[in-house]
């Protein structure tokens, strides 16, 4: 077990069950590192907790924290053994059922982050896998006659998994354009960003604002490619899905 839970949570995550409209129940995950107070994936979390708390005043979370979140025992289906990222399908089917699932961020749970690129790389590439897959085990979510919940699905995370695509694309389309100097100049800041990526990579920069843009800029990046490697193993059904725990300190 790696997620530490408060004392009360779990009461906290049930008392919405009191509405029959409510589905399911996602509490509040706060990753934290015990080497340093800043880290690459503090942003990039505090912005997906954000997403979820106004997801859920809709009802309409996108998928739950693993480690803590609630069902209704009724609305629980068995899902197939070659299931890569239950606790996002789970949700995603309580969804496409007519119901809720609502963010109590009262409900709080710890997890420690890791320091190993390698493993992280790995787990990333495992969930995208297993969000690919989820597209053929929610049809409904993906069609507007859904509402909300299908614009959520979509602007929340279809068009997250399409981010490498549309980057390759940015790139390769801003060499063409470089007969003017606006295009020049994105061009440059193209550069310049994976620059930075490399260079957060390399760890040569020790210190200051300089190290922190180049770790964020290399963690975008690397999370990116991330999706590309489990997008082919979605594509060659090689993603295996028995989950291996990440090493922690």
């Amino acid at each position: 077990a790696n997620t530490m839970i408060e004392p009360e949570a779990i009461e906290r995550l049930v008392r919405h069950f009191e509405d029959p409209e409510v589905g399911a129940v996602c509490g509040k995950l706060r990753l934290y590192n015990p080497t340093k107070q800043d880290y690459e994936e503090s942003a990039y979390w505090n912005y997906e907790s954000l997403i979820k708390m106004y997801e859920g005043r809709r009802g309409a979370v996108v998928g739950a924290n693993g480690g803590l979140y609630a069902i209704r025992r009724t609305l629980f289906t068995g899902l197939p053994p070659s299931t890569i990222v239950d606790d996002f399908v789970i949700p995603l089917r309580i969804l496409e059922k007519g119901y809720k699932v609502v963010y109590e961020e009262t409900a709080v749970a710890h997890e420690e982050t890791t320091e190993d690129y390698g493993k992280e790389f790995g787990r990333r590439a495992r969930i995208a896998a297993g969000n690919f897959q989820s597209l053929r085990m929610v049809p409904g979510l993906l069609l507007p006659t859904a509402g909300f919940p299908a614009f959520a699905f979509w602007s929340h995370k279809l068009l997250r998994w399409c981010a490498p695509a549309l980057m390759g694309l940015a790139l390769v389309a801003n060499v063409f354009l470089l007969d003017s100097m606006f295009y020049r100049f994105t061009l440059f800041g193209q550069a310049l960003f994976y620059s930075l990526a490399y260079l957060g990579k390399l760890g040569v920069l020790k210190r200051g604002s300089a190290k922190r843009v180049a770790s964020v800029a290399y963690y975008f990046v690397t999370m990116n490619l991330a999706i590309v490697v489990g997008f082919w193993r979605f594509l060659r059904n090689t993603q295996r899905a028995a989950w291996d725990r990440t090493a922690r300190a």
